[in-house]
């Protein structure tokens, strides 16, 4: 049997070596994983047997971690599925072989911990929405409490499809528009000719210049 000792290094089944810190009873074991500097209190059999986790190595695709506090997968479900698949679609090559538009995408250092996502996750969450990043910021490529937030299907499908507008006044100003119809309802511009501007079949309307910026 192995006799553990404070100071003394040992190795875990899976998550590699861990030193033991201090010793106050069979119950309470003090230790800290090498690698990550995750510290614990473990019952001594389960030192002795290496059978203890790093809850700070990166097991989900290589950056996602479980982190330490009081939320499991068990009884956090909900919010696991969609940071797990936050994840898959940042960092699963499996998946950006048939979804390489995610490539340029990722998930901020914050939520690599499962603790944070659900946190955040837990204020913020409706059910039926969706988690969405590039809603609130157009264009956003990465994951994060500042970007995301949850939307309807229609409102995620709607975004998804939208396509975007440099329009310049008369005066020259410069409005980014993700819907035409309506900025022209309001500026009381015709929208079949604000796309001929875009095409290219008129040169202005109304002395309105536009152009697609994005798809």
């Amino acid at each position: 049997m192995v006799s553990l000792y404070v100071g003394g290094v040992f190795n875990s089944s899976r998550d590699g070596s861990f030193i033991v810190q201090a010793i106050k009873s069979a119950k309470e074991v003090y230790i800290m994983f090498l690698k990550t500097g995750c510290k614990r209190v473990v019952e001594a059999s389960n030192a002795r047997k290496g059978n203890v986790k790093d809850y700070l190595l990166p097991r989900v695709f290589g950056v996602g971690f479980m982190g330490l506090g009081r939320y499991t997968k068990k009884e956090n479900k909900k919010a696991y599925q969609l940071w797990h698949g936050m994840l898959m679609r940042c960092y699963y090559e499996g998946y950006l072989v048939n979804k390489p538009t995610y490539r340029e995408c990722s998930v901020c250092e914050e939520w690599h911990n499962f603790q944070n996502f659900t946190d955040w996750f837990n204020e913020n969450y409706v059910e039926g929405k969706h988690l969405d990043k590039d809603i609130k910021i157009k264009g956003n490529k990465t994951y994060s409490p500042e970007a995301c937030s949850f939307v309807t299907l229609t409102e995620n499908n709607i975004d998804s499809h939208a396509k975007a507008y440099l329009l310049t006044s008369p005066c020259r100003n410069e409005f980014e528009v993700y819907n035409l119809n309506e900025f022209c309802r309001v500026n009381n511009l015709t929208p079949s000719n604000m796309h001929k501007v875009i095409s290219g079949e008129r040169a202005h309307h109304k002395g309105w210049s536009a152009k697609k910026i994005t798809n």
